[in-house]
């Protein structure tokens, strides 16, 4: 699973500030309708952890989304890729994520797409991103501005949205291109085929001395 490489200052200290202000009176929370009270422990701890993966996965190049990088390119995180890094199940991710936006600390917005032949939704994607009141509860709105401001302007990662389709296509391309070289084989001569049993061995034998 693949985070920034080095994280710029005003994330780390997004960081060393998460514990403390989730620990804070000011954390209180409740559905609408409901009795606000405190945060149990345990769930401010899991809350903890999937924040602290959100602030390290912030990409400030593109509006502070909560991005997967993967060399020159950055896409939006899955839900299972964040209960991995945050070491807790998908279904308390969900939680969590409600959680924040009930505290107004974070937004999400759903990217739906529809195949063109069935008409049926094809992929939904997730795009989160902390508001500006969780960066003016850390006291780093002015920070995180100048870094967004700087990132939009220098970085040069690209935004991807992996659609199923395109998944699919590719997959679809690799099949098709081992189906030929299986047609090939086939058609092989005796002698064509122990050449090629050769070739085969020689690339094993230089791949394990690697």
């Amino acid at each position: 699973m693949a985070l920034a490489k080095s994280l710029p200052i005003v994330l780390q200290d997004a960081l060393s500030s998460l514990a403390t202000f989730l620990a804070s009176h000011a954390v209180i929370f409740g559905r609408s309708g409901e009795r606000q009270r405190a945060m149990r422990s345990d769930r401010r701890e899991n809350l903890l952890a999937v924040a602290s993966v959100f602030v390290r996965c912030c990409s400030l190049q593109h509006g502070g989304v909560i991005c997967h990088f993967s060399g020159f390119w950055v896409r939006p995180m899955t839900l299972t890729e964040i209960a991995t890094l945050a070491s807790v199940c998908p279904k308390t991710v969900s939680r969590c994520i409600k959680d924040l936006v009930d505290l107004g600390l974070m937004e999400c917005e759903q990217i739906k797409r529809k195949n063109p032949k069935t008409g049926q939704i094809e992929v939904s994607i997730g795009i989160r991103r902390f508001t500006d009141k969780f960066w003016a509860a850390l006291g780093l709105t002015g920070a995180y501005q100048r870094a967004k401001e700087w990132a939009e302007k220098h970085g040069k990662r690209r935004f991807i949205l992996p659609f199923k389709g395109v998944h699919q296509k590719i997959k679809n391309t690799v099949v098709a291109a081992k189906n030929i070289v299986n047609q090939v084989i086939e058609n092989l001569n005796p002698d064509q085929l122990r050449v090629k049993q050769n070739c085969d061995r020689i690339l094993e034998m230089l791949r394990q001395r690697k």
